[in-house]
């Protein structure tokens, strides 16, 4: 199941002239090595303390020999793959490795596997690692744990927009991999239905007259095709579309990136990892819980109900009032405040 992630992973580096490293963690216990007085000035280890390295050492030598067989797998012209095998506890050894080394760029993983109508939990160490790292991180579906060979053609890539600045911030990242890669970009707007339009927390519903609802998607399509010019006039000759789609955010998404076949949808997400979850260890909540409290229930549903793979980027903190007011004025107009 873990190698699902290879193609897509293997594709983007090949494309993007980046390096592939193929990482492997064994969960190491932590022992006491006993000792024993054999001389005044010289110590000797227990039998016990030498079977535990000799295990230890079998472990490591299996887990080379298994990123030997992958890069042998994986390879092909032009595609340089690195291997790494690291101790401890999963999340946290991925994490730390990751955040250590400016040259990684992206962490690609998959996704635990289905569970109930169309939602692919995250599992739990893929949560702790969405939790705890900075770093754009691809979600891949297993497909059943059935590994391909690394060759994934791109035609769509799908990015979400709400007409804020956080969201806008995925744009950069899709924009380069559609040209590496030779696809359509897919600018994606949900607006609601003039049903869901008019209802508010209270559970009043509020009429909603037809012309205001079609003003409200005028306004987002025109924010769409503005978004989407200026794509093409920063890198001539890629195709941009555009989609103003009704309903609730993440299911429209959903369907229209699974109608299009999309190959790959870019995000940005809402939040920051807290700080105490650095370690990769999930801090308060357990099984992940961090990650949903900064992915945003867009986000997560996105991942959980989507064929495609997901690509989240964090969102960068906008300090600058003036970029906070720029943003809002570029918003299309909301008919319930």
């Amino acid at each position: 199941m873990a190698e699902a992630a290879l193609p897509h992973a293997a594709t983007l580096a090949l494309v993007t002239s980046s390096v592939l490293q193929v990482v492997t963690v064994i969960e190491v216990e932590p022992h006491e090595t006993c000792w024993v007085e054999h001389d005044p000035s010289k110590t000797q280890e227990t039998p016990e303390s030498g079977y535990a390295h000799a295990a230890n050492e079998a472990e490591l030598q299996d887990a080379r020999e298994y990123l030997a067989s992958v890069q042998r797998r994986v390879a092909t012209e032009g595609l340089e793959i690195e291997c790494e095998v690291l101790e401890g506890d999963p999340a946290a050894s991925l994490v730390r490795h990751a955040e250590c080394d400016p040259a990684i760029t992206m962490i690609a993983m998959t996704t635990h596997g289905q569970s109930g109508p169309g939602r692919w939990p995250l599992g739990g160490i893929t949560e702790r690692v969405l939790s705890s790292t900075d770093k754009p991180l691809l979600l891949v579906h297993p497909e059943g744990g059935i590994w391909i060979p690394p060759a994934c053609s791109y035609h769509v890539i799908v990015v979400p927009l709400d007409g804020s600045l956080l969201a806008e911030g995925a744009l950069d990242r899709a924009r380069t991999l559609a040209r590496c890669t030779g696809a359509a970009m897919l600018l994606v707007s949900v607006v609601s239905s003039p049903d869901d339009m008019g209802l508010l927390p209270s559970g009043v519903h509020l009429p909603v007259s037809m012309p205001a609802w079609q003003a409200e998607v005028e306004d987002i399509s025109c924010y769409l095709q503005r978004t989407a010019r200026a794509m093409c006039k920063q890198a001539p000759g890629l195709a941009v579309q555009i989609q103003v789609v009704a309903g609730h955010p993440a299911d429209a998404i959903i369907d229209m990136s699974n109608r299009t076949q999309a190959d790959l949808i870019v995000m940005s997400t809402h939040g920051k990892a807290s700080q105490h979850s650095k370690d990769g260890k999930g801090g308060k909540g357990g099984k992940g819980g961090q990650a949903h409290s900064w992915l945003g229930s867009v986000a997560l549903k996105v991942v959980q109900g989507a064929r495609s793979p997901v690509l989240l980027l964090r969102s960068k903190e906008l300090n600058d009032l003036s970029q906070w007011v720029q943003g809002a004025a570029r918003q299309p107009g909301r008919l319930i405040r």
